[in-house]
């Protein structure tokens, strides 16, 4: 559908090795299920309509399998912007079905319960931005209502400020995609 010389942006869920999401779903069983044209999607993505999640090498190879030459490749959201999303983004939901499968096995349990409680408790102070501060309180409360809003403004710019972060230094480092937990990847430019 693409014309010729044309350009288009793709954005999909990465499915490469090292990825939070991919460090997560190794502690649990069955966490990648095949779909109906035999790619792989992890399992608490199967409602949500995710069709695959592919690795950028299986992706570049797509495209070059079709003619069209890649200009650039970038790549985010491999730990912080995952973080912000989830933790910033979704909420209590989205999160405990990230974390719903079967652990392998005890330490896998331990971290996966861990992680999940982190991520939501995280969830919770971030909210807590929206608390009223005009409200009548007795002083002692009316104190604490104002620290839990800087502390929760404090964490959520920080998700953000370590998101943007993260971002800025994978556009500015090529790293070969199969092999970084973050990276980009410029790509030759198209002749």
């Amino acid at each position: 559908m693409l014309k010729a010389g044309g350009h288009t942006v793709i954005i999909f869920p990465c499915g490469n090795k090292g990825s939070f999401l991919d460090r997560m779903m190794n502690l649990i069983e069955d966490a990648w299920r095949p779909t109906a044209d035999g790619q792989k999607v992890l399992a608490f993505e199967m409602s949500d309509g995710h069709v695959r999640r592919m690795t950028s090498q299986e992706t570049i190879g797509v495209f070059k399998h079709q003619g069209v030459d890649i200009v650039s490749e970038y790549y985010s959201g491999h730990l912080f912007g995952t973080l912000d999303w989830l933790c910033g983004g979704t909420g209590p939901a989205s999160i405990n079905k990230v974390f719903a499968g079967k652990p392998k096995g005890a330490w896998a349990k331990l971290r996966l319960n861990r992680t999940r409680r982190a991520m939501l408790a995280t969830h919770t102070l971030i909210q807590k931005q929206s608390l009223d501060v005009a409200k009548k309180r007795n002083p002692f409360r009316q104190s604490a209502v104002h620290a839990l809003r800087w502390l929760a403004g404090l964490v959520d710019r920080l998700l953000v400020q370590l998101s943007a972060k993260e971002l800025k230094q994978l556009l500015a480092e090529p790293v070969a995609p199969e092999r970084s937990f973050g990276h980009s990847h410029p790509a030759k430019p198209a002749l």
